[in-house]
Formats: C-alpha cells, sequence, structure tokens
C-alpha cells in the first residue's frame, strides 16, 4: 500500500481512549500462572487469583475462598517460609525480588511490594523445557559494547543476545521518538520464517501512553500467550477497591492490545524497557508463533542487556554528534578566517558562497535587509524572498527568538508549498541590531518514503457494534511518500548559523559606523 503525504493533509489520530486506561487496574491476572497479595508480618490473604488451587494443584478457590485466611491455606508451608524470608531480606530493601521454588511443583516465584501495604506474590509452573541461565551469551554481548563504536552493531548484537537467550522468533530493537512517540524497529534477529519488521516504523498508539508509562516503572513485560485465559482476582472489583498491579509481572493484557497480537500472528510478547535519563528510550520487543514462557533468571538477563545498552548507546550517539560538531566547527573557522581577510565579507559570501552551502547541507543563501535582497544559490524569487522574510520575522519577534529552523515551511504557514523545491526547510537568524536584518538559509524539499508496519491513519479501527475500538488487521508494509519537508537542522547547524550571522553582519555594522564618520568629517 502506498500513500503520499504532506505536513498539510497529515492529521494527528484521536488516541484519547487509548491513552486514558488504566491498564495497572485490570483486576486479571493470566492464567498460566497465580497471583495472591498478603499482609505482613501477619501473612493474611488479601487478594487471590481464582486459579490458585489449579496452579497449585490444590482444592479450587471459590468467589471470596482464601481471603482473610492464612497464607499457608493456599500454599505449601515451605514455601510461605521462602516467601517470609524473601520478603525480609529483599522486598525490605526496597527491591522486587524471584526465585525458583522446587517442591510439589516446580514454580517460578515474584514477589512485589504493592501500593497499599501488601506483598504481591506471583506463582508460574516451570516448563521442563525452561531455558537455563546463560551467562556467555551476556559476557560476548558486553565485550561488543566495551568495543564497538557503532550504534547500528550494538544494537544488532543486543538482538542476537536476546534471541539466544530467550529462543522466540524475532527480536526487534524499537525505538521512540518523542514528542510524537512513535516508534521505528533498528535492529532485528528472526527466524527466516518470521517476517521482517526492520526499518519499519510505528504509530504511539500501538504503545499508548498508560504502557509507556508502567514500563518506566516496570521494566519487562511477558505475555506468555494471547490466546489464554484470564484469571479474576478475589474478592472481585466491585466489592472492593481495584487492585494496582502496576508492578506485577503477571498482569491481564488490554483486550486491544491482544487483539493487536492475534492480527500480527504473535503468540508470545516479551520486551524490556530501555531507559536513558528517566526518559523511555525504546524496548527490545519480542515475538514468538507459539506460547513460550521465559523464566525471571532469564529475563533478569535480559533486562541487564537493556541495562547496558541504557549506558552505551546515549555514549555512542555523542561521540557522534561530537565528531560532527568538531568537523563541522573546524571548517566554519576556516570559512571565517577567508571572510576576515576579505575587505567585503558581505561580498566574498556571496562570491563564494559553495562552502558556506555545503558546511550548512543547504542549497541556497539570502541576506535581507529591509526590502534589500542579496541571494546565492538556491532560493525562491526575490519577491518570495522578500514576503518570507516578513512572516519570519513577525514569528520569531512575536516568539522573542533569534533563530527560526524550519522543515516544512508550509506546515508552518501554509500557502508556502509552492517554494518546495527551494525553500521547504528554512534556518532564519535575526539580527535586531541592523533593524531586523535577517539571514537565511534554504533547504529544498527532501522526498522521502517511510515504511510503516500497516497504515498508521488506521492504527485504531472504527469501533464495532459493542462500541469498543479495534486495532488494525493488517501489518503488511505500508509505505507513505513524504513531500514538502527538508532534512532537519542539526543543533550544531543552527548555532553555527548564530555566529555566522554574528560574523557578516557585525562587519556591516562596522561598515555602517565607518560611513556615518567620514559622512560627519566631510561636514566638519
Amino acid at each position: 500500500m502506498n500513500r503520499e503525504t504532506t505536513p498539510a493533509t497529515r492529521s494527528a489520530l484521536d488516541l484519547s481512549e487509548c491513552d486514558r486506561e488504566r491498564i495497572h487496574e485490570i483486576s486479571m491476572v493470566q492464567a498460566y500462572g497465580a497471583f495472591v497479595s498478603f499482609t505482613y508480618p501477619e501473612l493474611r490473604v488479601k487478594n487471590v487469583s481464582a486459579n490458585i488451587g489449579a496452579i497449585m494443584d490444590t482444592k479450587e478457590t471459590s468467589e471470596g475462598g482464601g481471603v482473610g485466611a492464612r497464607l499457608d491455606s493456599l500454599l505449601d508451608l515451605d514455601l510461605v517460609s521462602e516467601i517470609s524470608a524473601r520478603a525480609v531480606n529483599g522486598l525490605k530493601a526496597g527491591r522486587n525480588t524471584y526465585f525458583k521454588y522446587w517442591g510439589r511443583r516446580k514454580l517460578d516465584v515474584f514477589l512485589f511490594s504493592m501500593e497499599d501495604g501488601a506483598i504481591g506474590a506471583e506463582l508460574c509452573p516451570l516448563p521442563d523445557d525452561s531455558r537455563v541461565h546463560e551467562t556467555g551469551s551476556f559476557d560476548e554481548f558486553v565485550k561488543t559494547a566495551r568495543t564497538t563504536t557503532s550504534v547500528a552493531a550494538l544494537s544488532q548484537r543486543a538482538c542476537e543476545t536476546v534471541r539466544r537467550l530467550t529462543g522466540l522468533d524475532r527480536v526487534m530493537l524499537y525505538r521512540f521518538y518523542p514528542p510524537s512517540w512513535y516508534g521505528e524497529v533498528i535492529a532485528e534477529d528472526r527466524v527466516a520464517e518470521s517476517h521482517s519488521f526492520r526499518d519499519h516504523r510505528f504509530p504511539a498508539s500501538d504503545i499508548p501512553k498508560p504502557a509507556r508509562d508502567l514500563y518506566l516503572r516496570n521494566q519487562v513485560r511477558l505475555i506468555v500467550d494471547s490466546e489464554g485465559e484470564d484469571a479474576a482476582i478475589l474478592p472481585p472489583f466491585g466489592k472492593t477497591k481495584a487492585v494496582d498491579l502496576s508492578d506485577s509481572r503477571l498482569r491481564s493484557v488490554s483486550r486491544v492490545h491482544l487483539e493487536y497480537l492475534k492480527n500480527m500472528g504473535v503468540r508470545t510478547s516479551f520486551s524490556v524497557a530501555i531507559t536513558v535519563d528517566n526518559t523511555l528510550w525504546g524496548l527490545i520487543a519480542c515475538h514468538g508463533a507459539k506460547p513460550r514462557y521465559i523464566s525471571h533468571a532469564v529475563r533478569a538477563v535480559c533486562e541487564s542487556v537493556a541495562n547496558t545498552l541504557a549506558l552505551f548507546l546515549p555514549v555512542l550517539e555523542t561521540n557522534i554528534r561530537q565528531l560532527q560538531e568538531i568537523g563541522f566547527s573546524e571548517k566554519l573557522q576556516a570559512i571565517f578566517g577567508e571572510l576576515r581577510l576579505s575587505g567585503d565579507p558581505r561580498e566574498h559570501l556571496l562570491r563564494k558562497v559553495e562552502p558556506v552551502l555545503d558546511l550548512f547541507s543547504a542549497k541556497g543563501l539570502a541576506l535581507v535587509e529591509g526590502t534589500s535582497v542579496d541571494f546565492a544559490g538556491l532560493t525562491p524569487r526575490r519577491s518570495e524572498i522578500v514576503d518570507i522574510s516578513i512572516l519570519l520575522r513577525e514569528r520569531m519577534e512575536k516568539d522573542g527568538r533569534e533563530v527560526l529552523a524550519i522543515e516544512s515551511l508550509s506546515e508552518l504557514f501554509p500557502g508556502w508549498l509552492s517554494v518546495k523545491e527551494q525553500a521547504s526547510g528554512v534556518l532564519a537568524v535575526l539580527a535586531p541590531e541592523l533593524n531586523g536584518a535577517l539571514l537565511l538559509l534554504f533547504r529544498p524539499e527532501l522526498l522521502h518514503t517511510v515504511q510503516w508496519g500497516g497504515d498508521p491513519h488506521k492504527a485504531v479501527e472504527s469501533r464495532n457494534y459493542q462500541g469498543q475500538i479495534n486495532p488494525r488487521v493488517s501489518f503488511q508494509t505500508w509505505t507513505e511518500t513524504i513531500r514538502g519537508k527538508s532534512s532537519p537542522w542539526k543543533a550544531h547547524e543552527i548555532s553555527g548559523a548564530l555566529h555566522f550571522r554574528n560574523m557578516i553582519f557585525d562587519a556591516l555594522i562596522r561598515q555602517g559606523r565607518m560611513i556615518s564618520e567620514l559622512g560627519q568629517l566631510r561636514k566638519g
């Protein structure tokens, strides 16, 4: 599927319903495990999932059964003893904890503190083929992280490592881009039969704000089977307040997200958050075509992979950015040197504009003082430059800004799509000392395509007869052609333009003063 869009034709989807969903109070858990919350040190049951009997191989819990009873009425005594000891050593130190229990049933146990002061325990049967704790894969990954200078290489190795640890079919490194919060798959490792989403984008509604917020609090998320059953938490919501499962790993899943996974053909979904400076940078997102349980021990190693990425990726990106800034600064200083040696910097600039345009990745330049316009390279017509400069000056003076970087002139000022081949992008720098003179750098439209995982304009489709919203059905590659936008202006280009303005306009100010002084001398 193909579609062409311009900034004027794109519109934001109303995702307020997804963004308001209280998924942490869903009051159900995935039925592959059981949940119980209890007071400590009394060890009295506050809430329990209806499937506790099936998981523990004891009598089924009826509605309200077990609530208020002692914890050892539901769980084996030695398991209660282990939970109690872990609660003292782990939770009281402010850490959630997990352990494997080898009793009548092999269990993967996770303990966490709850908002009401209770302790939550999640009990998941360990399958016989559960993967062991593989430290070798992680050690090799750390070696790569310490030696690579490439974001792409480190991202790819992370996907390979996590797929080796989990045995899932597809592992992707999914990066978020605020403030719109769309995501893009920047690396991927998969089995041959699995569909590739590398270099595909996904709209913000695929991971709405409540889910993103929970990732900042609860780093890992496992859905063992998107077609599996849920178990209600007792007593049911309505007889008591909703149970806050923000720190739960067994919490049930939004109906919309389950439908989303089914539409993708995904049974198991496992994701690990990558957080940088308290902001969600991205996810390690994993999919499996068959249900698979991932033990807490393996999840912990995957968390370590994500935390290593959170440490090294920003450093790599900073190093790359600094190298670009150093190269830019060196070239800028060389241009300044030539301008200082010239008798007339402005005239020299207009005659030898190519190095400046190359430095700023621009195609045209203009100096505007009132109705006086000097320009070089690929630019709009003189009259259009004057009209554009009036609009820019008004906006900058209104906002109290001396610099304005625009990727889409027609998005900011509708009606200017006609100059997209010369000036889709504009970097404008104001000189208040010269009656609002402007230095303008122009970039033409950068016609490019973006691949989406399905039509982003159908991220949430029409409501069904029950009044429920539904996720999109198709995830086939949907190609969008972007028109009317230039490449974005980088931070060092913006600051460099400010320095360039000072160099050029300071020379004009000095010339003006010299002319004024000569005029005064002649009068004298």
